[in-house]
């Protein structure tokens, strides 16, 4: 790349999407052979595919369409990750996207309440990869870093910065004790601020959708022969 192509070059959600999808196949590859370092560095996979979702809410025309398209990735993509996992659970990455779709959409509107909380964060924690720590994810990066209720944000953004930060990283740590190597995301929050800052999306990316349960094919051919 030219030092012009160089500087005129700007981060796009395109870009963010190659990264997810990249990451997410190292993370998988390292599954599969059992590869302790790709696994590691596959753990950003799902903190970006979270960040994607809250930024695909956010600038959807219309978020009832947004998660059509995602359950019908997420009911599509579930016959070739069962096999992948040889199990009929956990559903896959696509229905956990789909219910923190649901759970943005909600505390947007002011209408997430205690007893939802309990029903989220049971539905995940029994059905889905990434349990309670997907859905608490979601929420936090659509929050960030707006912890404090309407009425106490005037008062001290920087205690809304400490709030969050400390809710990132008991989440992470409590999540650790059962699945160790998901602490590696923790410094996901320092990026966290950088990602925020893209305003442009970039190229379409008409195969991201597709791509997820395509490239479950020829691992679990791997895994099975």
């Amino acid at each position: 790349m030219s030092q012009q192509a160089l500087k005129n070059f700007s981060l796009t959600t395109f870009h963010i999407k190659v990264l997810a999808a990249l990451l997410m196949v190292v993370d998988h590859v390292g599954l599969v052979y059992e590869v302790e370092w790709m696994r590691i560095v596959g753990r950003f996979s799902f903190p970006l595919f979270a960040w994607l979702l809250v930024q695909g809410v956010r600038h959807t025309r219309s978020w009832q369409h947004y998660g059509q398209r995602l359950l019908i990735l997420a009911i599509g993509s579930q016959p070739i990750y069962s096999l992948f996992k040889a199990s009929l659970l956990p559903l896959n990455i696509g229905f956990q996207l789909w219910l923190g779709l649901v759970l943005v959409q909600l505390v947007k509107m002011g209408q997430m309440t205690p007893l939802l909380w309990v029903a989220f964060i049971g539905v995940a924690t029994l059905f889905f990869d990434y349990q309670y720590y997907g859905i608490g994810l979601v929420y936090l990066i659509n929050s960030y870093p707006l912890l404090l209720p309407n009425s106490l944000r005037a008062i001290d953004s920087r205690m809304n910065a400490v709030l969050w930060i400390v809710a990132f990283g008991l989440l992470h740590i409590y999540y650790a004790v059962s699945y160790p190597l998901q602490i590696f995301a923790l410094p996901f929050m320092f990026l966290l601020p950088f990602l925020n800052r893209i305003e442009k999306r970039g190229l379409k990316a008409r195969w991201f959708y597709w791509f997820y349960p395509v490239h479950f094919i020829p691992l679990t051919f791997i895994k099975l022969f």
